[in-house]
């Protein structure tokens, strides 16, 4: 079971398959059958590399799904990073899908893992740990690319998902659909790992991720990161409320919800308020029962921000260390 929380796969395609065929080595005839239906390779290898048929450039890898006469057909793989080069041959079968791992003898694997990070609002009960990643993980190490975003669409929707949970989400989302292609998708993904951490940045890996990455950085959003101010809540002695005044930086719109999270002064149990979001301003209220329920002056509260599906985007103040104010 990979726990997240320990580590981050960030160019974990670099990674050392178990499910891919090795590579075949060119001896014999090897010739493609013309009368059969053409069937599909998808070629994986560590570091950065191009892969041809005879004088074709097939793409880069990782090579998803191509489609190929079948039969055995010669292919070359160049180095991007060196002057290697080494041929080996795939053999197609009609309709069919083949993945072959190639590595040059001599390529060292880019640095694959990122340092520790644990959710304080994990700790705290005010996230979850999404229960769909080490899936996708899986699906990634196995060349599963479409498979991949789909259990990963599945993760963005899965409710009351840390914020660290949604970065590395959103991140393996890019990285799939930067090797499928899909540049319009892995370029917003990027982009919203941005805007939650403008500080984002990956090891070495594939050149077709990192050319991703650097367009969604180059977004007038991405200038704008996401974040979450507020004032000390105030107390309205004529109508028995507290307002908490809330501002947004959201150029993505990602903030769907604000939670407050309340208890009166010295107390226990929080109370669990939720307003929709109307606009880059709230002013959030907590009836004055919330606060004082036979207790003491004050009030203690947390206040967080939530996409659709209840994932922590932001969060001031802790259960254990609140923000408070004072009637």
């Amino acid at each position: 079971m990979i726990d997240l929380h320990h580590f981050f796969a960030v160019t974990l395609l670099t990674l050392t398959w178990a499910a891919p065929a090795p590579a075949q080595a060119a001896t014999g005839p090897c010739e493609v059958s013309k009368d059969q239906p053409p069937g599909f390779i998808t070629v994986g290898a560590k570091g950065a590399a191009r892969v041809y048929w005879g004088k074709e450039l097939l793409g880069e890898v990782p090579l998803v799904r191509h489609q190929m006469p079948a039969g055995c057909v010669e292919l070359r793989m160049e180095s991007v990073t060196s002057n290697e080069v080494l041929p080996f041959r795939a053999t197609v079968e009609p309709g069919r899908g083949a993945t072959y791992n190639v590595s040059f003898p001599n390529n060292v694997p880019a640095l694959s893992l990122r340092p520790a990070v644990v959710a304080p609002d994990l700790r705290e009960g005010l996230c979850k740990l999404n229960p769909h990643v080490d899936r996708a993980l899986k699906e990634l190490e196995n060349l599963a690319f479409a498979q991949a975003s789909k259990t990963l669409r599945r993760a963005i929707a899965s409710p009351d998902t840390c914020r660290e949970d949604l970065i590395s989400i959103y991140s393996l989302k890019g990285i799939a659909e930067a090797i499928g292609g899909e540049d319009e998708r892995c370029q917003e993904d990027f982009a919203i790992v941005l805007s939650l951490d403008p500080k984002f940045t990956m090891p070495p890996t594939f050149p077709k991720i990192e050319r991703c990455l650097e367009a969604a950085r180059a977004t007038p959003e991405a200038q704008r990161p996401l974040s979450m101010s507020i004032n000390t809540a105030s107390y309205d002695r004529s109508r028995a409320v507290y307002t908490v005044p809330v501002a947004l930086s959201d150029p993505r719109q990602l903030i769907s919800r604000l939670e407050v999270f309340a208890r009166p002064r010295g107390a226990t149990d929080y109370w669990r308020l939720s307003v929709l979001r109307s606009g880059d301003t709230a002013s959030i209220e907590i009836p004055e029962f919330v606060a004082r329920p036979g207790a003491g002056p004050g009030l203690e509260y947390v206040v967080a921000a939530t996409d659709r599906w209840g994932g922590r985007l932001f969060t001031m103040g802790s259960r254990s260390k609140p923000l408070s104010a004072s009637p």
